[in-house]
């Protein structure tokens, strides 16, 4: 049976991934703010929906994360999410 998936964006799209620093050590969210990103690849797995991107800037890395957990389509989604990571710590 084929099913149809609507994605939440599309490759060349821009998001916004969260990035912090928990306790002082890297991570995979690495810098404690919101990074505009463009979506090079979607990959959808029994974790979600993963966005790839390449780096946007000569102080980052590529990176890769799930839609809704570390990956927006809005800045406001984004830092309303950041906020709250930050408060756990």
């Amino acid at each position: 049976m084929k099913r149809n998936i609507e994605l939440p964006c599309d490759i060349d799209d821009l998001v916004y991934a969260l990035s912090i620093k928990k306790n002082g050590v890297e991570t995979l969210l690495t810098a404690g703010e919101v990074i505009p990103r463009i979506v090079d690849e979607i990959i959808i797995n029994s974790q979600g929906i993963e966005i790839h991107s390449e780096r946007t800037r000569e102080d980052d890395s590529n990176f890769y994360g799930y839609f809704g957990e570390t990956v927006f389509l809005t800045r406001q989604e984004a830092e309303e999410k950041l906020k709250k990571l930050k408060e756990q710590l």
